[in-house]
């Protein structure tokens, strides 16, 4: 595994454990749960940008604290993308 990988998987898991232990998060983490496969499939077929957006749609009560966590909610997509964060992962 190159330190590149390493580097990113070390990423990953820090943004899946803020998104898990974050109290302003919960909502969202709801959302995610319920609704993984959408988001899931949404990540894999749309840019960054308009994947959130999307969650946005899907979850329009919770769309300032969406927007105020972008970075971190954009690191959780990607390690959805990448399959190393699964539906399970998600408290």
């Amino acid at each position: 595994m190159s330190e590149f990988q390493k580097q990113r998987d070390k990423s990953i898991f820090n943004a899946l454990n803020e998104f898990n232990t974050s109290e302003s998060l919960s909502n969202v983490r709801s959302t995610y749960k319920l609704k993984f496969e959408e988001i899931k499939e949404l990540i894999l077929s749309r840019n960054e940008r308009n994947v959130i957006e999307d969650i946005i749609f899907i979850d329009k009560k919770n769309e300032e604290t969406i927007m105020a966590n972008f970075l971190l909610i954009k690191e959780v997509n990607g390690g959805i993308k990448v399959g190393k964060i699964l539906k399970e992962h998600i408290l």
